[in-house]
């Protein structure tokens, strides 16, 4: 893990095009880029009706759910916090559940800017 988050990376991409390419699938990086962006304003609003159901179930499913989106991207800060609210919502404790909604924001919007951000080669029809 990385120390101070403001020169941590957000979402090693380079690191999952490596993992890409060393599967023999580099070319569909920018659709899982793509796919993963436009789904992640969903998970986002999963996880907030989730708190504000107050079921520790709903919360864990939809911190589990994210956190897997967001693994698979390397989003690795975003990944971190759903873990922690994933294991709030399991134990049921909705303080430390709601005192995560604003850090897991935070890197949400974090990696949605620097996936917008990110250079991307010229589209052609992969």
């Amino acid at each position: 893990m990385t120390d101070g988050m403001s020169s941590s990376v957000t979402v090693d991409l380079e690191g999952l095009r490596k993992e890409l390419a060393e599967a023999g699938a580099e070319e569909i990086l920018w659709e899982l880029v793509e796919t993963f962006a436009a789904d992640a304003p969903f998970r986002m609003e999963a996880i907030d009706s989730a708190l504000q159901s107050g079921s520790g179930r709903q919360i864990r499913s939809a911190a589990h759910a994210y956190k897997s989106s967001a693994g698979t991207m390397k989003a690795r800060d975003l990944a971190a916090l759903l873990l922690d609210l994933e294991q709030a919502g399991n134990e049921r404790d909705f303080a430390r559940a709601l005192a995560l909604q604003p850090p897991i924001r935070e890197a949400h919007e974090r990696a949605l800017e620097f996936l917008s951000n990110a250079p991307r080669p010229g589209r052609g029809d992969a």
